[in-house]
């Protein structure tokens, strides 16, 4: 939970293009001033392996590419029809063992199909997946902004998408207003296929829409802090609350009031 901005990238051309633009981007952002750019780097195989969080730098990069390019093969799914998809994606929320036998019989259907179809993504993204990632560490409490695009060789289309939040900066205007300038860079290239601001700076580049969009979430994330620790007193603290980082209340400078 936190106000997040999530974007999507796209890219038709040859390797060594992509690499060129990726690293004009990078020489780019460092004007800015964020706290570190990593180096644009190129893997010529990826990987989709759990709990990869914890690997070495070189397997991180190779599995945050290849989950990535997974998801958005799994967009647009040959294997399985759109109800299908809707289905599986919504079984969290269904009561299975308490449906009627054949509605029962015709979920285990799909999600066979569904795992199937997922085994056979997964197996292309390993034997014929390529992607290029750069990496940015934006400010303190921010999460890291990233260019990441991948492809299935025999292709021309790149494609990629990821998601900043910017809630728990520490100076969340400075951050966010950064995350937004490196998507008009990344735009400026060509690369930059969509993005949604839960801010709405994005769209406005209203700074006091932005503030009242931040206030209005810390107001949701203290309201709910709040619940979450009277359900902890009522269970005589047998629910744990796990605290993240301090949520703000910003006001507009000057300049925008």
């Amino acid at each position: 939970m936190g106000l997040t901005v999530h974007y999507d990238y796209e890219f038709e051309g040859k390797r060594k293009e992509l690499i060129e633009i990726l690293d004009d981007i990078a020489e780019d952002i460092v004007k800015l001033r964020p706290r570190k750019v990593w180096p644009p780097v190129y893997m010529d195989k990826l990987e989709t392996t759990p709990g990869y969080a914890h690997f070495d730098e070189d397997r991180f990069v190779r599995n945050d590419l290849g989950f990535m390019l997974l998801r958005k093969l799994e967009e647009k799914n040959p294997y399985i029809s759109k109800e299908e998809k809707m289905v599986w994606e919504a079984r969290g929320t269904l009561n299975i063992p308490n449906m009627p036998m054949p509605w029962q019989k015709k979920y285990y259907r799909i999600e066979r199909k569904a795992t199937e179809a997922r085994r056979k993504l997964r197996q292309k993204v390993l034997e014929r997946g390529e992607g290029m990632a750069l990496y940015v560490d934006v400010a303190g409490g921010c999460e890291p902004f990233t260019v990441m695009l991948a492809r299935l060789r025999g292709s021309r289309k790149w494609v990629g998408g990821s998601f900043t939040k910017t809630q728990y900066a520490k100076d969340f205007l400075r951050a966010h207003l950064m995350v937004i300038t490196m998507l008009d860079i990344c735009n400026e290239y060509g690369i930059l296929k969509s993005v949604y601001d839960e801010g709405e700076y994005y769209e406005t580049r209203d700074i006091k829409r932005l503030c009242r969009n931040l206030n209005a979430n810390t107001a949701m994330l203290l309201a709910v802090g709040e619940i979450l620790q009277e359900i902890s007193r009522r269970t005589g603290g047998k629910l744990k609350v796990q605290r993240g980082g301090v949520p703000q209340i910003v006001v507009p400078p000057a300049e925008a009031v």
